[in-house]
């Protein structure tokens, strides 16, 4: 792990931040306002699984996918898995360089507040397990085992926790390096 640590430290530029940022937040756009909205036309359904933080349950899971019927299963797998399958290893390469970015203006990299990098790694290993069980809660439908939509829903929730623990941890870094950068003008 502090070889990958090291890795997104040296990458870390305010250049490739940007980078990373923009192909990452073009890919969700994609996924908020195109892939997950034409899923959501097969369905009755309002949530489907990847924004259902607090999980859900394999009732739910069976009638969400029932409902989506042959076509809208289809489009789940082929419209909207292609981007959900970019999205996470965009989102944990760039998101943990932003960060690295951010508490590079105000500690080093040997800081404790290195290993929060680590966390979006962790947000978009999860995603990758939920994407996983919910391509095989579709292809065995109607026989979905409940023990793959239980991991599913799981894998929902450690992702959805461990994104908002880093936004939380991303937001006290920017408010610490403000402080850091207002106390060092203020020096002057």
């Amino acid at each position: 792990m502090s070889s990958f640590i090291k890795w997104i430290f040296n990458i870390s530029s305010g250049r490739n931040v940007f980078l990373m940022f923009v192909i990452t937040n073009l890919v969700y756009g994609a996924i908020l306002s195109y892939s997950l909205p034409h899923v959501l036309t097969y369905t009755t359904e309002s949530v489907l699984f990847d924004m259902s933080p607090t999980g859900y349950d394999y009732q739910h899971a069976v009638t969400l996918i029932g409902s989506l019927g042959e076509a809208g299963r289809q489009a789940y797998l082929w419209v909207h898995m292609p981007l959900d399958f970019a999205y996470p290893g965009l989102f944990a390469i760039g998101y943990a360089m932003l960060f690295a970015w951010v508490i590079q203006k105000f500690a080093s990299e040997q800081s404790q507040w290195r290993w929060v990098v680590l966390l979006p790694l962790f947000a978009g290993i999860f995603d990758y397990l939920e994407n996983l069980s919910v391509i095989a809660m579709i292809n065995t439908f109607p026989d979905i085992a409940s023990s793959v939509a239980a991991f599913a829903s799981m894998s929902t929730v450690v992702k959805s926790s461990l994104t908002s623990a880093y936004f939380c941890l991303l937001l006290i870094a920017l408010g610490t390096w403000l402080k850091h950068a207002i106390a060092s003008r203020r020096s002057k």
